[in-house]
């Protein structure tokens, strides 16, 4: 399986733990990866694979992601995360499906989200509303529409995960480094829909970590929704920067005038994925990380509740194949033993 057309970028922040295990699963796979660890000392060399292009850097997340798009040789990206997994049959064929459409900018799959509950693995399959996504719009206007449901009904958050033509990758991730607020997701539906047309196969190319409730940090405040930055007069004069920035490369994508328009879809389409989290829900998030809560709370419902637990990941990919969604069988489940064993905030 050659993957060699392929780079697998991952920037990772104090998850050592999680990215020893994560090189190692790709480490015999003819893939480039590309590594861009902030942590306070570097990996040690014997788990960085031969394939892999490690660098140990203490800077913040926008310039890491400056530099990797300096660094990207490759005809194809996708970037990912150090507690995360990529099928590599599924890359292949997501490959294979860009390389007989070169009028597509980007292509997905289906994606299988995993934790651990009680004394079983749980499954969910997530971003269900993406199943059969086909975006062939002819405009740029047009792509950003329907992906944002006119920005008030959007299909998904997110870009940032699929198989992308580098140069489109590449612009994603010089405009993050220009982001003065997270706005990955954003940036990546205004770059992608923008650029062409995009797809998702009825492959199951993702195994995500559900293990945690996600974290802020430093360089990556969750807490800050991007529609209420852009908002805030406070950030005026960055917004404007910004702003600027983002329209001339939407013009030299070919989007013309619409820009204003298509930010603004984008924006409200932000604002409704935006689900707040209040004092009550975060708490039990957090319990929701203690293991002998978990077992506890999987005893009450194994016993009063059987039909509120979550469902077995195995149910779940039968359910998905059932769909029409094709995955290796032997890939899938080395993916899920070693993703659900995975504590991304363990040293956070």
């Amino acid at each position: 399986m050659d993957l060699s057309s392929i780079t697998l970028l991952i920037l990772s922040h104090y998850r050592q733990h999680c990215l020893k295990a994560t090189l190692q699963f790709y480490k015999d796979i003819e893939i480039n990866l590309l590594v861009l660890d902030n942590s306070d000392k570097p990996l040690d060399s014997s788990f960085i694979p031969d394939n892999c292009n490690y660098i140990f850097t203490q800077i913040d997340f926008a310039a890491r992601s400056k530099l990797a798009s300096s660094l990207i040789k490759t005809k194809y990206t996708i970037i990912g995360a150090d507690d995360e997994i990529y099928l590599p049959h599924a890359l292949s064929n997501m490959k294979e499906f860009l390389e007989k459409n070169n009028d597509y900018v980007a292509v997905g799959g289906n994606t299988l989200a995993i934790w651990r509950y009680g004394n079983y693995i749980a499954g969910n399959w997530a971003y269900k509303r993406t199943f059969e996504y086909h975006n062939q719009e002819k405009t740029s206007l047009d792509r950003i529409k329907k992906h944002t449901g006119g920005g008030s009904n959007p299909l998904t958050s997110f870009f940032t995960c699929n198989l992308t033509r580098s140069k489109y990758a590449k612009l994603c991730l010089a405009a993050y480094g220009q982001a003065p607020v997270l706005s990955t997701d954003a940036i990546s539906v205004l770059i992608i829909c923008g650029g062409g047309k995009s797809k998702y196969l009825n492959e199951l190319y993702w195994i995500r970590n559900w293990n945690q409730f996600p974290r802020s940090h430093a360089n990556w405040n969750r807490g800050i929704a991007l529609n209420e930055w852009w908002d805030d007069p406070n950030n005026l004069e960055a917004k404007k920067v910004f702003e600027s920035y983002l329209e001339r490369t939407y013009y030299n994508l070919g989007g013309g005038s619409s820009f204003k328009e298509s930010w603004c879809m984008i924006l409200k389409a932000t604002e409704a994925m935006n689900t707040k989290i209040n004092r009550i829900q975060a708490f039990f998030a957090r319990l929701n990380e203690f293991r002998f809560f978990v077992r506890m709370k999987f005893l009450i419902k194994s016993i009063l509740f059987p039909t509120k637990l979550p469902k077995n990941f195995s149910s779940e990919l039968e359910l998905m194949r059932d769909s029409g969604i094709y995955f290796n069988n032997r890939e899938t489940f080395a993916a899920v033993k070693l993703v659900s064993s995975l504590i991304p905030y363990r040293n956070w």
